[in-house]
């Protein structure tokens, strides 16, 4: 569907392909570096867009992560169930302008995620600018801990995003805009996470700018 997020992935020889964070293919061929992004479109107006290319290289792409599991892009919770004892944040930070997209692979479990100027620990009350997604299905924004005006819903495998354009932080649902932060944000800003629920999951985190 239109607002899809599209990934193709090589870890080692291994090219993965996912739809809204989900596998959908591992292919049979091997790959020959170096790969670039390539495109090519047949119908007048067909659009590629929020095209990005990371390289995770021999750099770590997670920072203090606790009581989880990581794969490249995705976290798992492994320790029990409760605040503080789990989450990650990333090597990768925007200074500017740019956004962090992240999915789940459910909504039975309760989890944020989002950015954040520093990381101290594992807390909700950590992460700046953050989507808590309840393990009701329950959507809300929290923000230094503090819960904002919006309340939603999500499903699994919906796409997020929490943008930093101009100084001002916005966060979507599946390319839809659902709120507007009254805080202006510090720079440096990294992905951040707390998760509550064991086998709670962030999958898919991908940062983009300019």
């Amino acid at each position: 569907a239109n607002t899809d997020t599209f990934r193709i992935e090589v870890i080692g020889t291994t090219v993965n392909y996912y739809v809204n964070g989900l596998l959908r293919y591992t292919s049979s061929n091997s790959p020959t570096a170096p790969l670039l992004v390539d495109v090519s479109l047949f119908t007048n107006n067909a659009t590629i867009n929020g095209v990005t290319l990371t390289d995770i290289g021999s750099t770590p792409f997670f920072l203090n992560a606790t009581g989880v599991s990581t794969t490249a892009d995705s976290l798992t919770k492994t320790a029990a169930n409760g605040w503080g004892n789990a989450g990650a944040s990333t090597s990768t930070n925007l200074t500017g302008d740019g956004y962090v997209e992240f999915t789940t692979a459910e909504n039975t479990t309760s989890k944020i995620a989002g950015l954040s100027n520093g990381d101290t620990d594992r807390s909700l009350g950590d992460i700046d600018f953050g989507i808590y997604m309840l393990s009701t299905g329950g959507l809300l924004i929290y923000e230094g801990g503090t819960p904002t005006t919006y309340s939603g819903s999500y499903a699994a495998s919906d796409v997020f995003r929490v943008d930093v354009t101009s100084n001002v932080v916005t966060y979507y649902q599946n390319g839809s805009l659902i709120y507007t932060s009254a805080v202006s944000p510090t720079a440096p800003l990294r992905f951040d996470s707390a998760l509550f629920t064991n086998g709670a999951t962030i999958n898919s985190i991908a940062f983009t700018t300019p």
